[in-house]
C-alpha cells in the first residue's frame, strides 16, 4: 500500500496478460529530489509539489518510466508551478 504524505512504497506485482504472459509492474516513485536537482532545479519545498505531480501521473497512467516523468517535470516547471529551468545553452 501507500505512505502517508503521498509517499509511494516500492513493491512490484506480477500482472497477468493475454496468453498466459505475466508482466511485472513496479509501484514506487520514478523519480527523486536528486533527479530535479539534476535537472537543475534548486531545492526547497517546491520539490514535495512536483514530486507529488508526477506521482499522480504515474498512478493515471500518464507517466511510465523515468524519462517520461523527466519530460512531465519539464513541462511542469515551466509552465509556472512556481519553479523554472534554468535556460541551456
Amino acid at each position: 500500500m501507500f505512505q502517508s504524505a503521498g509517499v509511494f512504497q516500492v513493491f512490484a506485482l506480477p500482472l497477468q496478460l493475454g496468453r498466459g504472459k505475466l508482466k511485472t509492474v513496479i509501484f514506487g516513485p520514478i523519480i527523486n529530489g536528486d533527479d530535479l536537482k539534476q535537472l537543475g532545479l534548486p531545492p526547497g519545498p517546491g520539490y514535495r509539489r512536483i514530486l507529488e505531480a508526477v506521482e499522480e501521473a504515474q498512478l493515471d497512467g500518464r507517466v511510465t518510466s523515468k524519462e517520461q516523468a523527466l519530460q512531465y517535470v519539464r513541462q511542469y516547471a515551466n509552465q509556472g508551478q512556481g519553479m523554472a529551468l534554468p535556460k541551456s545553452g
